[in-house]
């Protein structure tokens, strides 16, 4: 796992509007650090209404055909 990568990952069901399910998600810190902060990504435009979120193109590398959505606000 390296900073950067998208993995598919399963996030809890929490209260709330957060994220659950198995979710595309992209990694933020190096596993050295024994400390790994995940951004859980949506598909649904939509969301670039809210505050910290950033809209992030699907480069051919992580095999995502979709323009996503970080959701910052949820790490």
């Amino acid at each position: 796992m390296t900073k950067g990568e998208i993995w598919i990952a399963q996030l809890p069901t929490l209260s709330g509007h957060e994220q659950e399910g198995v979710r595309p998600v992209m990694v933020l810190s190096d596993v050295i650090a024994s400390l790994t902060l995940i951004i859980p990504r949506t598909s649904n435009i939509q969301a670039l209404r809210f505050p910290h979120t950033l809209e992030i193109d699907p480069p051919k590398r992580n095999g995502l055909k979709n323009l996503s959505v970080a959701l910052v606000l949820q790490k």
